[in-house]
């Protein structure tokens, strides 16, 4: 062991990280020795740590040697950041470029801690359009890599990129891998790292509340009840039945933290902060990838439309080898989805009960609640 690996390992310990996992292994070296490298890998197996110690390792054994991390949303780029702020005693220079924060606060900081830029995919490229060029890393990293390669992101990551040097190292993270990555690749080379065993962690148990459509406000209640004491996350599929959602436990006078994408920077940093108090979230598909905090059970409100979302969302629980719990709410809409997640991903969704008749007695007043919710929510636009 060298003693700048020595000097990580001290690090690590200081935050009670005794050993490196297989993953972390499997890509220190290619990615050290600047190979390009595709780690496709689950969550919460320690995909951060995997590309970040081989990164550190290079920054304290090159000097002037600078890297670039992209990722597509702003919460995964802040939370890079603070692992690699594990090591700040390294002198890091270091600049996170996401939205929400001061652009010309982050021009600043650019000109002086340019050595490891972290950022989302969207501000990196307006400080791009307005002339920052940052072609002079020899270590590019793609976190996430499905989710860059979608929709609009595509278009505009391959322009950045194409002011590279083509012989630029690349390395991409991803918990999927699919024929868009493949092509996304092309004719470069790449070692791959392949920890998927399968699409989800062994340890989740997949369980569906089977109960009628007018029920579903009545069944959540119920469940969040019943998992009072634990971390919940709650899925929907809408800003809207975010916001609505989280105004009818407000009248039931239970504590919910709710984030989705139109709140800004400061207003989802808090809702982080502050789900550690409630230990429930009311979420869209913005917090189904990439954040890493405790979850020991996950709710669908709303079933995602593809396998891969579901994939995603389950795996905000059963991480890092601990047990967790993933539960549907389904009606008499959903039984063809269900069979085929089943199928696809290879899993068995259990059927529990809940007494319908209490969820019907109950839905009643939660059908008014709804009703003065989304008058409240009309009269806030």
């Amino acid at each position: 062991m060298t003693a700048n690996e020595q000097i990580l390992k001290k690090i690590l310990k200081k935050h009670k990280i005794e050993k490196i996992n297989d993953l972390q292994k499997k890509t220190f070296f290619p990615i050290k020795e600047g190979k390009n490298t595709l780690i496709i890998s689950q969550t919460g197996t320690g995909k951060t740590l995997s590309f970040l110690l081989p990164m550190l390792t290079r920054f304290l054994e090159k000097e002037n040697s600078k890297f670039l991390i992209i990722s597509p949303t702003r919460e995964l780029s802040l939370q890079i950041k603070n692992v690699i702020f594990m090591f700040k005693k390294l002198n890091l220079k270091m600049t996170l470029l996401i939205g929400g924060l001061s652009y010309e606060d982050q021009v600043k900081e650019l000109k002086i801690n340019n050595r490891i830029i972290i950022g989302t995919l969207g501000r990196i490229k307006e400080h791009y359009e307005k002339g920052w060029m940052f072609n002079s890393a020899e270590m590019i990293i793609l976190d996430e890599i499905d989710k860059l390669l979608e929709n609009n992101f595509k278009k505009d990551l391959e322009m950045i990129l194409s002011n590279f040097n083509p012989s630029t190292q690349l390395v991409c993270a991803t918990a999927t891998y699919s024929d868009t990555i493949k092509e996304f690749l092309g004719e470069r080379e790449f070692i791959h790292i392949n920890m998927i065993e399968s699409d989800i962690p062994k340890l989740i148990e997949h369980k569906m509340i089977f109960i009628p459509q007018k029920c579903k406000e009545s069944g959540l209640a119920k469940l969040i009840e019943l998992f009072n004491d634990k971390k919940i996350i709650v899925f929907f599929s809408s800003c809207h039945k975010v916001k609505l959602y989280k105004k009818i436990f407000d009248f039931l006078e239970i504590e919910v933290t709710q984030i989705y994408g139109e709140m800004d920077q400061k207003e989802r940093f808090k809702a982080v902060e502050e789900y550690q108090k409630t230990k429930k979230m009311f979420s869209t598909d913005l917090m189904a990838r990439g954040i890493d905090f405790d979850v020991d059970i996950v709710i669908h409100f709303d079933l995602p439309k593809k396998p891969n979302v579901y994939v995603h969302r389950s795996g905000r629980t059963g991480r890092n080898n601990k047990t967790g719990q993933v539960y549907s709410i389904v009606t008499q809409y959903d039984i063809d989805k269900v069979i085929e997640f089943e199928k696809e991903l290879n899993i068995k969704i259990y059927k529990e009960k809940l007494n319908i008749e209490e969820l019907k007695e109950n839905q009643e007043k939660l059908e008014i609640y709804k009703i003065k919710a989304n008058q409240n929510l009309k009269e806030e636009k």
